[in-house]
C-alpha cells in the first residue's frame, strides 16, 4: 500500500487530446511566421509603388519590430488570460494589415509619376508593423498553450516542433502562391490574408491548455526530480510537525515511513537547522543509526559535509539560495517584472540568443545578395534567370534547415535533461560552437556558388535550434507561472542586434561596389513553372555590384565570428553555473533521503526530516 501511495502512476503525454492539440498549434503557428514573407513580395511591390530601397527596408523593419517588441505584451497577456485573446486579435491585425498592403498594391498599378505620398507611405509601414504584432500574438499562444499541455520531459520537444511550424512559414505560403499563381503578387497578398486569418479563427475555437497533472501525492516527485528517480530511492511519505517536534506516525501502527519536518525558524548552525529530538519521537520509528546519535551529519562523507560548510558560510543561511533558485527540471521557479532584470540567468539568455540570432538573421537577410555577389564573380553578364533560381534554392535551404533544427533541437534538449541528466544550457554550448564554425567556413571555404548551399543549411539548421532552446530555459529558470512573458522580454535582444549586423553587412557591401549597371530585363514567367520562389524574384537587376565575389562580404563574417565566440564564452560561463547548480542540488537531495537508511536531513531552513524505511 505505501509502495503504491509513493510510486506515482504515471501519465503518457501522448495522448489523443494533446496530440491534436499539438497539431492544432502547429497549424496556428503557420499562420503566424509569413511576416519573414516580406522578402517574397517586396521587390514588386517597391517597384509597383516606385520606393527606394531605404523606404522598402524602413516597410519591412516594420514588421520585424512588430514582431520582436510585442512579444512581452503578448506574453504578459497569454500569462493571465490565456490564448483565445490573442488569436482573436491576431485575426483583426492579420486580416487588416495584409489587405491594407494588398490595397496599397492595387492602387500603385495606376501609372503616376509621383512617388507615394508620406501618409500613404506610413500606413504601409503601419500595415506592415501589423502583422508583425499579429504573427508574434499567435506564436506566443500557440508555444504558451504546448509548455502548458505538456510535461517537462515532452516540452522542449513539443515547443520544438510548434516553433517549427513558425518557422515554415514563409517558405510554405510562397510555394503555395508559386504553384497556383506563378508571377501574381497580388495573389499572393491575397493567399495571406485569407491563409493566416482562419488559423487564428480555428485557434480561438480548439486551442487550450490541457493541464498537466501527475499524481504526486505523497511522493518526491515535487522536489526538483523526475518521479522515476525516485520509485527505486524510498518509499518516504511526507508529515508536517508541529514546532515543539511532536511527530505522529502517518500510519500509525504499520511498517512504513515517517518524515518529520521541524519547523524552527532560521538556523544559525547546522545542529541548529537539523536538530532532531529524540525524545519526542516512539523508539519504534528510530533506527539503529540514528538513536543517541549527536550529529545527524556524522554517517555522510567528509566531501559532502564540506560542501554543505562552504554553501552556508556562502549563502549566510542554510539553504536559502536553494530555495529561491529555480530548478531546471521543473517550472516551480516564480520570477518576473523587474525581478527577472536583475536575475544573471535572464541576461546570459538575453546576450546569447541576441548574438546567436542576430548573426543568423544577417545572413539570412542578405543569402540572396551573397549568392549574386559569387554569380557575379568576374562575370558581369551573367545569366540572371540562373541567378535568380540559385537565390530562390538557398531561401528554400535556409527556410526547411530552419524548421528541422527547431525539432531536433527540442529533442537533444530533452535527450540532455532527462538521459543525460546534464544541464539544457549544455546545448546552448554546441550551438554556440556550431554557429562559429559555420561563420568560419562561410568567410574562408565558401568561394562559389555551389558550395554556398551548405553554408545555407548548416546555418539555418543552427538558427532553428537556438529558437528551440530558449523556450524550456526559461520555464526551467524563471518558471512556468509567467512564462511567455519572460520569453517575450528575452526574444528583444535580436532587435539590436539583427539589425546591427545587417547594417555592418551593407556598408561592407558598399564599400566593395560598383557604379550601377542595368542590366538586361527579362521574363521569368517561364523559369517560375520550374521553381516556385522564381514568380517571387524580383524582375528588375538594375542596381549596384560586386565582382569580387566572396571578398565582397568577407570582412562582415569577421563580425559574427567575433559576437559567435562571445556567445560560446557566455554558453559556457552559463554552463558552469547550471553544472553547479545541479551538483548542489544534488548534494541537497543526498542529505535529504540520507545514507544508510540514516537521518533525511533537509537543508532548508528550520527544517529536518526523520524516517524509517519500510521493510
Amino acid at each position: 500500500m505505501l509502495e503504491a501511495l509513493s510510486q506515482p502512476k504515471e501519465l503518457s503525454a501522448l495522448t489523443v487530446p494533446r496530440i491534436g492539440m499539438l497539431a492544432a498549434c502547429i497549424l496556428v503557428a503557420m499562420g503566424s511566421g509569413t511576416n519573414y514573407a516580406f522578402s517574397a513580395y517586396a521587390p514588386q511591390l517597391g517597384e509597383r509603388l516606385k520606393l527606394t530601397h531605404t523606404q522598402l527596408n524602413i516597410v519591412g523593419i516594420a514588421g520585424n519590430i512588430g514582431v520582436f517588441s510585442s512579444a512581452p505584451v503578448w506574453g504578459r497577456f497569454a500569462d493571465r488570460y490565456g490564448p483565445k485573446p490573442l488569436f482573436a486579435t491576431a485575426f483583426v491585425l492579420l486580416l487588416g494589415g495584409y489587405s491594407g498592403i494588398r490595397y496599397s498594391y492595387q492602387a500603385g498599378a495606376i501609372p503616376s509619376d509621383f512617388p507615394l505620398s508620406g501618409l500613404s507611405f506610413a500606413l504601409l509601414a503601419l500595415c506592415n508593423f501589423m502583422t508583425g504584432v499579429a504573427g508574434t500574438a499567435g506564436i506566443m499562444g500557440s508555444v504558451n498553450t504546448t509548455a502548458r499541455t505538456f510535461p517537462d520531459h515532452a516540452r522542449a520537444s513539443t515547443t520544438g516542433l510548434v516553433l517549427s511550424g513558425f518557422g515554415l512559414s514563409a517558405f510554405f505560403f510562397s510555394t503555395v502562391a508559386g504553384l497556383f499563381s506563378p508571377g501574381d503578387t497580388s495573389s499572393l497578398l491575397l493567399l495571406l490574408t485569407v491563409g493566416t486569418a482562419f488559423p487564428m479563427i480555428f485557434g480561438f475555437f480548439f486551442v487550450h491548455p490541457i493541464p498537466w497533472k501527475p499524481n504526486n501525492r505523497g511522493t518526491l516527485a515535487n522536489r526538483n526530480r523526475e518521479p522515476e528517480n525516485f520509485a527505486s530511492t524510498s518509499n518516504t511519505i511526507y508529515h508536517h510537525c508541529t514546532e515543539y517536534d511532536s511527530c505522529t506516525p502517518l500510519l500509525g501502527g504499520q511498517d512504513g515511513a515517517m518524515v518529520c519536518n521541524c519547523y524552527q525558524g532560521a538556523a544559525t548552525s547546522a545542529s541548529q537547522a537539523f536538530s532532531v529530538h529524540p525524545e519526542s519521537t516512539p523508539d519504534a520509528f528510530l533506527t539503529p543509526q540514528t538513536v543517541g546519535s549527536e550529529d545527524p551529519f556524522s554517517n555522510l562523507s567528509a566531501d559532502v559535509r564540506r560542501m554543505l560548510d562552504r554553501r552556508r558560510t556562502a549563502e549566510g543561511n542554510v539553504g536559502s539560495d536553494l530555495a529561491s533558485r529555480p530548478s531546471q527540471s521543473t517550472g516551480e521557479a516564480n520570477i518576473h517584472g523587474w525581478a527577472l532584470w536583475k536575475t544573471c540567468d535572464f541576461w546570459l539568455c538575453f546576450s546569447i540568443f541576441g548574438l546567436l540570432t542576430g548573426t543568423g538573421l544577417m545572413y539570412i537577410n542578405n543569402v540572396g545578395t551573397i549568392s549574386q555577389a559569387l554569380i557575379a564573380q568576374a562575370n558581369p553578364d551573367y545569366d540572371i534567370a540562373y541567378a535568380a533560381r540559385v537565390q530562390a534554392k538557398q531561401v528554400t535551404i535556409v527556410s526547411l534547415m530552419n524548421c528541422l533544427g527547431r525539432i531536433c533541437f527540442g529533442f537533444i534538449s530533452d535527450f540532455t535533461r532527462h538521459r543525460l541528466h546534464r544541464p539544457r544550457s549544455y546545448c546552448f554550448v554546441a550551438a554556440s560552437t556550431a554557429f562559429l564554425l559555420v561563420q568560419v567556413v562561410l568567410q574562408q571555404s565558401i568561394t562559389d556558388v555551389e558550395s554556398l548551399s551548405w553554408g545555407s543549411a548548416m546555418l539555418g539548421f543552427v538558427y532553428g535550434g537556438s529558437f528551440s532552446l530558449l523556450p524550456t530555459l526559461c520555464i526551467g529558470y524563471f518558471g512556468l507561472a509567467h512564462f511567455s512573458e519572460n520569453f517575450g522580454f528575452a526574444t528583444l535582444s535580436p532587435i539590436f542586434t539583427g539589425y546591427l549586423f545587417s547594417v555592418a553587412f551593407g556598408k561592407t557591401l558598399d564599400v566593395h561596389e560598383l557604379s550601377p549597371t542595368p542590366s538586361p530585363s527579362i521574363d521569368l514567367r517561364e523559369s517560375s513553372r520550374h521553381h516556385p520562389f522564381l514568380s517571387q524574384i524580383t524582375s528588375s537587376f538594375e542596381r549596384h555590384r560586386c565582382l569580387e565575389g566572396s571578398a565582397c562580404y568577407a570582412e562582415a563574417f569577421t563580425v559574427t565570428i567575433l559576437a559567435c565566440s562571445v556567445a560560446l564564452a557566455l554558453s559556457v560561463w552559463m554552463s558552469w553555473r547550471d553544472w553547479r547548480r545541479m551538483d548542489a542540488e544534488e548534494v541537497e537531495y543526498a542529505v535529504d533521503v540520507g545514507y544508510d537508511g540514516g537521518y533525511r536531513a533537509s537543508s532548508k531552513p528550520g527544517s529536518c526530516r526523520r524516517t524509517v524505511e519500510s521493510g
